[in-house]
């Protein structure tokens, strides 16, 4: 099941940039205890690409923070993985693929209300 889910997960991917390195990926899996299967590398050389582009920039992405993101990332994970339907196959490569491409909208528009709403907190001199 874990192999299928996997297939059904990078078929929808979307490919990072080719011969991207991506070893500061895998130390940074090794490092949090995560898997490093190299059949999955597509996820793998996205956030490669994503951290050098911040690095590129000279925008400052410190540890604190991305060990803040993992967390909250793997718990979202951790409860997506435990509703994947186990009465057929089909079914669980539906949840996952639908999930994969109907969620991470959702995630990216509630990130985007929840800085509004703190920065709101923070700098909005209205009561």
């Amino acid at each position: 099941m874990h192999d299928l889910l996997g297939v059904a997960a990078e078929a929808i991917s979307r490919p990072g940039a080719p011969g991207q390195s991506h070893e500061r990926v895998h130390q940074l899996m090794a490092r949090w205890g995560w898997r490093i299967d190299t059949k999955d590398c597509t996820a793998h050389a996205s956030l490669a690409e994503a951290l050098n582009a911040l690095e590129s920039a000279g925008f400052d992405l410190s540890e604190a923070a991305l060990e803040n993101y993992r967390a909250h990332m793997e718990q979202i994970a951790e409860r997506e993985v435990a509703n994947v339907p186990t009465d057929s196959p089909e079914s669980a490569v539906r949840y996952v693929a639908l999930g994969t491409v109907l969620i991470e909208p959702v995630l990216l528009a509630l990130r985007r209300m929840a800085q509004q709403e703190a920065s709101a907190r923070r700098f909005d001199t209205q009561p």
